[in-house]
């Protein structure tokens, strides 16, 4: 799918169900933003074709914002202009910005004046004039951008290979003990960036421990699905025990 708006735009996936969305200028370049995921935005510069790309994604709820700075009374003259004349950025993360744009997003009054609204357009593009004045700086300690996009497209390609307890060699494994976020810091996506730096040191290991699976222990119903939606597969019927085949270097 591929879309273009005449005035600057905000885009990011609200969700993705059966694969991992991508943001693309051509569809066959390959991805060149740092953040996969539901969690990552893309600036479009006005008139910038833009490609919502994926070879297995099954259902996806995209959302873009037009801008529209010029048109704005919050911001200064100097501001609007930067906002109109910053480059397009693919798939960049940037928590108070994407939480402006998805409380934006769900908004769904109608009336241009009301204040709620308003004040969220207002927040959004203060956010975003400090994007434009100061880019945001590469990630260097989540499993994020090409290096993600690999450990995934691996998974993708080796659900198939279950490990059973049949084999006269076991095959070594990572326990991943328990994940939990406390209570006041749930719906953060904590316990997303938690599985991935454990996957990370996972993947490091492997180079000198030989691992090729991590196994973890869901709970409960909903661990299971959380886990699950990352590639997870259960070992057997009769338990919650779950693992990830991680395959060979």
């Amino acid at each position: 799918m591929s879309v273009s708006f005449e005035e600057p735009t905000l885009c990011f996936l609200i969700e993705e169900i059966g694969g991992r969305g991508e943001l693309r200028i051509r569809a066959d370049l390959p991805s060149e933003g740092e953040y996969f995921g539901t969690g990552h935005l893309t600036l479009l510069a006005a008139e910038a074709p833009i490609i919502l790309h994926s070879s297995t994604l099954r259902q996806a709820q995209f959302a873009c914002l037009p801008l529209r700075p010029r048109d704005a009374t919050c911001l200064t003259t100097e501001q609007a202009e930067l906002i109109m004349r910053a480059p397009g950025r693919l798939m960049f993360h940037h928590t108070r910005l994407h939480t402006c744009a998805m409380m934006l997003s769900a908004y769904e009054g109608e009336d241009e004046h009301d204040a709620y609204g308003l004040g969220l357009r207002h927040a959004l593009l203060a956010a975003l004039v400090g994007v434009a004045n100061e880019p945001v700086p590469r990630s260097k300690i989540r499993l994020t951008g090409r290096q993600l996009a690999r450990v995934l497209d691996h998974i993708n390609e080796h659900l198939d290979e279950r490990p059973t307890n049949d084999s006269a060699y076991p095959i070594p494994a990572v326990w991943i003990g328990r994940l939990a976020t406390s209570v006041s810091a749930r719906g953060q996506g904590l316990g997303e960036l938690l599985l991935q730096n454990a996957l990370k040191r996972i993947l490091q290991a492997r180079t000198t421990q030989g691992v090729h699976a991590a196994i973890v222990e869901a709970k409960d119903p909903a661990t299971e699905r959380f886990y699950r939606k990352y590639g997870f597969r259960l070992c057997d019927a009769q338990s919650r025990q779950l693992y990830l085949p991680l395959g060979a270097e």
